[in-house]
């Protein structure tokens, strides 16, 4: 093998162990709330943290979980995310007899960093409509490994 194989070969390794880790994005989100349209009976604050969202990016498939402390839940379960230049969007709407739910999550990267906007709108039917929370929530990212996006999440899961 010559020199020049062995470089093309070693280019290509590299290219692909790049890739290969380049398709799973993990990130550690404070949220603070920006909006209330109805606080869920006294729930939310504006201007208030609201915890965390802990995110995995799988090429084009989202998990998201909101944590508060020893509160949690996954909002967002193998979701289809759109990409676009600045980032990545992802919307969802749901309804039954017993909730109705819409989450709209984007995320823009202008430098090295995430920062992303939240839309959330959550009504357990069989409860008053001032039980109804609607909001909107914003915040930077911070990259975090698999391991610790799994301990922080696997309790919720």
């Amino acid at each position: 093998m010559n020199i020049r194989n062995a470089f093309l070969a070693l280019c290509m390794i590299i290219f692909f162990i790049t890739n290969s880790n380049a398709k799973d994005l993990y990130l550690q989100c404070e949220q603070k709330i920006n909006n209330i349209r109805s606080d869920g009976g006294g729930i939310y604050k504006k201007d208030s943290i609201a915890g965390y969202l802990f995110v995995e990016l799988k090429k084009s498939k989202i998990n998201a979980f909101n944590i508060d402390g020893e509160y949690g839940y996954q909002f967002l379960i193998d979701d289809k995310v759109k990409k676009n230049e600045l980032g990545f969007s992802v919307s969802y709407d749901w309804e039954d007899k017993e909730f109705k739910t819409s989450e709209i999550l984007k995320f823009i990267k202008p430098m090295d960093v995430y920062a992303f906007k939240r839309t959330s709108y959550f009504w357990a039917k069989s409860e008053n409509k001032d039980t109804i929370s609607d909001y909107d929530s914003s915040g930077r990212c911070e990259y975090i490994n698999k391991k610790e996006y799994t301990n922080k999440i696997k309790k919720f899961k």
